[in-house]
């Protein structure tokens, strides 16, 4: 449980960040 309070928001962040990158791009 604790992991994955962890990782739900760093993948949101990593799909933020993807999204962003491709509309740069």
């Amino acid at each position: 449980k604790t992991k994955l309070c962890f990782m739900i928001p760093a993948i949101s962040r990593l799909y933020f960040v993807v999204n962003n990158l491709k509309h740069l791009s």
